[in-house]
């Protein structure tokens, strides 16, 4: 799970956005991973709609405007809506991904899972042609299904924090309290979502929004394979015909608690039910759905603007670090990784180079924000446009002559 290319452009844009285009608050992040895992089930789509917004500097302008005036949902919704025209399709969430597509959200009149999926929406939306009222109702939608995310994260980090201190660690009553929380969890997600989520997309959610710290250690460890749709549950059924979801989550369990034995506590559940993914993926000896890895135009750095890749290195249900890896050694990387984002204690922490300020108790809020050292923004150098590097040439011949 937590070095694949699939994540990890996602989670490098977001970052590239709170460097270079304004520094980010606890909605306008909750806002993103909302649209990268309610709207689309790739990552073509939301990189062309950021890189487009990051290449030139009026561009970025732009983008802080939008984000600040109408919020982060709102904005990518409205942007993925235009391309949709732009390719003649009413479907606004499809990405032309060989791994992923998007699920059937469309802008179009009396549409079976409406735009935001709200089913109010029935009428369609266009953000060029549409009324100002109907732009403010969808507006407003937006910024509730921001607002009702973080308050859904932070209430849930909280039940999960004051089990762990009451409850016996090992016991098969915690056992069962963790799996009750991870099925509340997503099922609040879908609530919240709306038509046209399904259990898929939830679990899309939970992973990437606990990337960010939004998640608790404990639920994002967790996963299940009891969708009947998800590669890790086909690919059991297609070792044990005609069992169900309940039985099918018993033996991906028991055979996780194995794994971990081998392993340690970093062969997470999560990472498990990726594993059975990509197995099934690969069951007829070849995989033609690939991940994607990306190199941005906009960007500078040692490899011509290749994104950054992430991994989660959980040392237990309270421990946890976001790290970047292959970063050129300095005085502060020896070892190839710097350490972003940590969790101590169940909770982020101040130990990163990114940080949430801001937070109450230590719970991400409403009015936090993500700040970073200028250690991480020189990963995160915007290309000078083609006019100024000539003349940075031209300075260099005449210094050399």
């Amino acid at each position: 799970m937590s070095s694949q290319s699939h994540w990890s452009c996602l989670i490098d844009l977001l970052f590239d956005v709170n460097i270079n285009v304004k520094r980010l608050n606890a909605r306008e992040v909750i806002g993103y991973v909302a649209f990268c895992s309610f709207e689309t089930n790739g990552t073509t789509l939301p990189v062309g709609i950021l890189t487009g917004y990051l290449c030139t500097g009026k561009r970025r302008r732009a983008f802080k405007d939008s984000i600040i005036s109408d919020g982060m949902y709102y904005t990518l919704l409205c942007n993925s809506i235009r391309r949709a025209k732009a390719r003649h399709t009413t479907v606004y969430g499809s990405s032309v991904n060989p791994r992923h597509v998007g699920h059937n959200r469309s802008y179009c009149v009396n549409s079976t899972n409406p735009v935001a999926g709200d089913s109010q929406f029935s009428s369609g939306f266009d953000p060029d042609s549409s009324s100002d009222e109907l732009k403010q109702k969808i507006k407003a939608r937006c910024a509730q299904i921001e607002k009702r995310l973080i308050d859904l994260c932070a209430r849930t980090t909280r039940t999960v924090l004051n089990t762990n201190k009451s409850a016996t660690s090992g016991t098969e009553e915690n056992g069962k309290k963790e799996k009750n929380h991870l099925k509340e969890f997503l099922a609040q997600i879908q609530v919240i979502a709306g038509k046209g989520c399904s259990g898929m997309y939830c679990l899309n959610f939970m992973q990437l929004a606990g990337y960010f710290g939004f998640v608790p250690i404990k639920i994002l460890s967790t996963s299940t394979v009891e969708t009947k749709v998800s590669g890790g549950f086909k690919f059991i059924e297609m070792l044990y015909p005609g069992i169900s979801p309940g039985t099918a989550q018993k033996y991906f369990i028991e055979s996780t608690l194995k794994l971990q034995k081998l392993f340690g506590s970093a062969m997470t559940f999560a990472f498990s039910e990726n594993l059975l993914c990509e197995l099934y993926r690969d069951r007829n000896g070849s995989n033609p759905k690939k991940d994607v890895t990306f190199f941005f135009d906009h960007r500078s750095n040692e490899w011509n603007g290749l994104q950054n890749f992430f991994r989660l290195k959980i040392d237990s249900s309270f421990k946890m670090d976001l790290e970047m890896l292959g970063v050129p050694n300095t005085k502060t990387v020896e070892d190839g990784h710097i350490k972003l984002l940590s969790w101590i204690k169940g909770l982020t922490s101040n130990d990163g180079m990114m940080n949430w300020i801001h937070r109450n108790d230590g719970i991400i809020n409403y009015k936090s924000e993500l700040v970073a050292t200028d250690e991480v923004a020189k990963f995160y150098s915007i290309r000078p446009p083609p006019q100024i590097q000539k003349r940075t040439k031209r300075k260099r011949r005449r210094g050399n002559s």
